[in-house]
């Protein structure tokens, strides 16, 4: 009876053992195929499954608390705030293998990566590296055959490992490689560089000059990265700022927003104050309340837009997408059959937006590596609020990566010049601002006399020169959901990120700015703001009378230098090329 029971114990036990083992690590399918394949405890002892990294660039490293390269987790960190925003993130697991120098609880783990080194990247339980009790995860990464590269036993705390976007393990570094240094670096930034296939898929249809009638016009004619993914032509720009379409004398209403930055943007909805946020083009109309996301139906206007790519219908797409020299890559993606020009033509359509979407939301397009983000990231890691910078405290904010004039223009525009309360400097998802709200406004901008489409025949514009912009409220008012708020939103135009706000391939480049392209210099648009309403200032009048905004511009009382220094901050928000 006695050895009855004893063997009715270990078999009970070796059963909680697998039971708990089964908890710790799962897959998502029964053979593990790669690392993010795993589901591991949080520090915090929830379980976690790695599959929520995937899309991102991933660096694992085993960590311990009192080793001799302990340090580096303060690179790490570094490394985290800079390419955060960027899909990079490190995951952290603590190991007692070396030494005993990882002796600590979970909790007192956790204490001391916070308390010393303001770790606020995700960390794990405690587990093992090495040996018989080696963890799963780690067993994979060290295994000849699941990781033959990068293979063989972990040496000693914080050895690297770093993954792609598409789960692949593409480098290991050893422990006393640090963090910072040159080859981990470059190792980083050249597979952030490297786009998923969906996004490469979206890239290829972005520069696409054949989805076109007559071809010739891609996305990128009126969004081309030397510009910030806004109108690429100086000589456009110069003048009425609309762009030609494929069509030879044909031109939209209003200059080509940047597709860049504009990701975050929600589906259209009215907020607790009453105001429209969300969905995208100027007047919001791709309003994401279809697709869930206004990107992608936003990608999936400008084809069929006669005024713009002037393609006949979705299935004329869908077949140049058919007959490309990427066709195949998008069965990649979307799977085998997903080319169907016969019996699913708008959900292939859809499938063309959403690619493009997701091109327009990588890393290249939203890299986050202007001199402001390495300010912000600075700012960040000695514990400063980049929101909470006014009159009193600007000068903690010095030596961090903006200069005293560019750091002054940031206190202006967050307090006296007001362009903060539109253009926000809050973080969204642990990413630097995108300076936007993504709400409604109408600035009392004067109408651009060199508009084309005041030109345009009647067919396209019936009104002439009489045509107003509506903004917004145009768009409402011709539908049944919302058109009982048209007549308040009358000229309200979407508020635009600043990021590459001055971005340009050369000095001598015109860039335009508002809807309408009315004005050509960063010092005119700041002048307008402060002057707009000022005795003797002189500025037309605006296109759309109603619904004017004067309670955040018009009169701010800058002097002509602090002027200056909001601009020379705007110039800090352009991307490195």
């Amino acid at each position: 009876m006695r050895k009855l029971s004893f063997f009715l114990v270990i078999i009970l036990a070796v059963s909680l053992s697998l039971i708990k083992i089964s908890t710790v690590v799962q897959a998502k399918s029964p053979e593990i195929q790669a690392p993010l394949d795993f589901s591991v405890e949080s520090i915090d002892g929830n379980l976690v499954n790695l599959s929520e990294y995937e899309g991102k660039v991933v660096m694992m490293v085993n960590v311990a608390s009192k080793c001799g390269l302990t340090p580096q987790y303060e690179t790490l960190q570094a490394l985290y705030n800079r390419y955060s925003a960027r899909g990079f993130v490190v995951l952290g697991f603590p190991a007692n293998n070396f030494r005993n120098q990882e002796p600590g609880t979970n909790s007192e783990i956790k204490n001391f990566c916070e308390s010393n080194y303001g770790v606020s990247f995700p960390m794990f339980s405690k587990i093992s590296v090495l040996g018989d009790d080696k963890h799963p995860l780690y067993a994979y990464l060290t295994g000849e055959k699941s990781n033959g590269g990068f293979s063989g036993d972990i040496q000693w705390n914080f050895t690297k490992f770093l993954i792609n976007r598409e789960g692949k393990v593409v480098a290991r570094f050893e422990p006393k490689t640090e963090p910072d240094s040159k080859e981990v670096v470059t190792a980083i930034e050249d597979t952030l560089a490297k786009l998923t296939p969906i996004e490469e898929l979206g890239k290829r249809m972005f520069f696409d000059i054949s989805l076109s009638d007559p071809t010739g016009q891609a996305c990128s004619s009126c969004h081309g990265p030397v510009a910030g993914w806004s109108g690429p032509d100086s000589n456009f720009n110069d003048k009425g700022s609309v762009y030609e379409g494929a069509t030879e004398g044909r031109f939209g209403n209003r200059r080509p927003p940047t597709a860049s930055y504009a990701g975050d943007s929600p589906v259209l909805h009215i907020d607790e104050e009453g105001t429209f946020v969300g969905g995208m083009f100027w007047d919001g109309r791709a309003t994401g309340e279809v697709l869930g996301d206004p990107l992608a139906e936003q990608a999936m206007g400008p084809f069929l837009n006669p005024l713009e790519m002037n393609v006949a219908d979705e299935k004329s797409v869908v077949m140049i997408v058919r007959d490309s020299n990427y066709a195949n890559l998008f069965k990649k993606v979307w799977g085998a059959d997903s080319l169907d020009w016969k019996n699913d033509i708008h959900g292939t359509y859809v499938k063309i937006g959403r690619s493009i979407a997701a091109f327009e939301r990588s890393a290249e397009v939203n890299p986050f590596n202007s001199k402001f983000d390495d300010f912000w990231h600075n700012a960040n890691a000695k514990g400063l609020d980049v929101e909470s910078i006014d009159e009193t405290n600007w000068k903690k904010y010095r030596k961090l990566g903006l200069d005293d004039e560019e750091l002054k223009g940031l206190m202006l525009f967050h307090t006296t010049g007001l362009c903060s309360e539109c253009h926000v400097l809050t973080s969204v998802n642990g990413k630097p601002p995108v300076f936007t709200d993504f709400t409604y406004d109408n600035l009392g901008v004067p109408k651009n006399p060199e508009n084309p489409f005041y030109t345009m025949g009647k067919k396209w514009n019936p009104d002439g020169k009489n045509w107003v912009d509506k903004g917004i409220g145009g768009f409402l008012e011709g539908t049944e959901k919302y058109k009982k708020y048209a007549e308040e939103n009358y000229g309200k135009q979407k508020v635009p990120t600043l990021r590459n706000v001055d971005l340009r391939p050369d000095e001598g480049f015109i860039k335009a700015y508002m809807h309408n392209g009315f004005f050509k210099t960063l010092k005119e648009v700041v002048n307008f703001y402060n002057t707009r309403d000022v005795d003797g200032a002189e500025w037309d009048p605006p296109e759309v009378s109603e619904n004017v905004n004067v309670d955040e511009l018009g009169d701010l009382g800058l002097t002509s230098e602090e002027e200056e220094a909001i601009v020379l901050f705007m110039k800090t928000l352009s991307d490195r090329l």
